[in-house]
């Protein structure tokens, strides 16, 4: 109503993010909230089961295993369909380097957030997870969720996740979102990415562990290049405008998409895009920033296998600098230490690793390195050998 359109009603979107900083309490205000939004995994329910039962029964059924740790990856789309910041959807690329590094820090990865236009697409990945990558996208609409919760919305999603952290240790890793700002008011660890000079920075600030109300809604920032190429235009775009601006192809008409456009990580996007074409190499993370990545995903405890991914982080950079200068990096340019690693990580998942990165494990394959010389170990309750030298004067003393 027009009496009601006064500065004096009117907040900014940013009132909501301060206040919530001005009022926390570190020591109360997680529970609170959970009580608010009614998270309880031990609550009875219609029928006598528990949320935690039912959260169980459809687990299984999906196939997620039971660990020491969780990584709840989340996918976003809503920018590639018309929604602001484009720029922090989801790359396919960027995801499979994440679970890759997951994986060799023992977690089991569930996909989880916005469906892919192609849903194969995240069956595939997880398919080669070999049982540690299990594809959740949106489950709160499918039949089996529906069948435990059949009237729950939101707060039913948190029971899931609150249930994964009481049982191991919970991460959650995605692009800035509303979404995950939930789940750090829960008291899950939760870090969120955005590109360095992001023109919306300063906003969520207020939440970082450092500040004072500790919230804990800490930032990895992306300093290199935004993994997905449509985010790589709106941020060289937002840098020249100093304005963000949606990508010209999100809002177009679906049939002007058949004949003029290129489908996948650039959809709509004009087949004669000198851009394009020059940026077609530059999807996903640089070494530089999955370092940082896998910062948050490295535990110290005495099974962390992070020694595995500090490699593959090495062999990375080995990559990058041979890219730099117009060289594919090959096999016999890798040290002999360095090739019985790749030898033995044949093992692992590779079909989650990049097209150079799966050309070196063909061909360590085919050409297996020498292993490693063993050491033999003397026994200490051995009797002594005698030198050579003392044989001969034995001999000599029975002759």
């Amino acid at each position: 109503p027009q009496a009601l359109r006064t500065p004096d009603l009117q907040f900014p979107i940013s009132a909501a993010t301060s206040s919530t900083a001005e009022t926390w309490s570190p020591q109360r205000s997680h529970e609170q909230m959970k009580l608010l939004w009614k998270v309880d995994v031990q609550q009875a329910t219609v029928g006598g089961s528990s949320n935690r039962e039912k959260i169980e029964r459809f687990l299984n059924g999906r196939g997620v295993p039971s660990s020491k740790r969780y990584l709840a990856l989340w996918s976003r789309f809503s920018g590639k369909r018309g929604g602001p910041h484009a720029q922090h959807d989801t790359s396919f690329t960027a995801m499979r380097q994440m679970i890759h590094l997951a994986l060799a820090e023992g977690y089991v990865v569930l996909i989880v957030g916005d469906q892919a236009r192609e849903p194969k697409k995240y069956d595939t990945i997880a398919a080669v997870g070999r049982g540690r990558v299990i594809n959740l996208v949106e489950f709160w609409g499918e039949g089996d969720w529906k069948k435990f919760f059949p009237d729950a919305g939101r707060q039913a999603q948190f029971l899931l996740f609150e249930y994964l952290a009481q049982i191991g240790a919970l991460k959650h890793l995605g692009s800035r979102s509303g979404n995950l700002e939930a789940f750090v008011l829960l008291g899950h660890q939760v870090r969120y990415m955005e590109e360095a000079g992001n023109l919306q920075a300063s906003r969520m600030e207020a939440w970082h562990s450092n500040q004072k109300a500790g919230i804990g809604y800490d930032r990895i920032v992306i300093e290199d290049r935004v993994p997905s190429l449509t985010g790589q235009w709106v941020t060289e775009d937002a840098s020249q405008n100093k304005s963000e601006s949606k990508p010209p192809w999100v809002e177009l008409p679906l049939s002007d998409h058949k004949e003029n456009y290129i489908p996948g990580p650039l959809y709509g996007v004009r087949k004669d895009w000198d851009w394009k074409r020059a940026r077609a190499k530059e999807r996903g993370f640089t070494i530089k920033d999955l370092e940082k990545i896998h910062d948050y995903l490295k535990h110290d405890d005495t099974e962390s296998t992070s020694g595995l991914s500090t490699w593959l982080l090495e062999l990375y950079r080995r990559h990058e600098e041979y890219q730099a200068k117009g060289w594919a990096l090959e096999l016999h340019e890798l040290d002999l230490s360095m090739q019985r690693r790749l030898h033995a990580f044949t093992a692992e998942p590779n079909a989650l690793l990049p097209p150079w990165l799966g050309a070196l494990l063909g061909a360590v394959h085919k050409t297996p390195p020498d292993p490693e010389p063993t050491v033999p170990v003397p026994d200490p309750d051995a009797p002594e050998k005698p030198s050579q030298g003392s044989r001969g004067k034995k001999q000599d003393a029975s002759t």
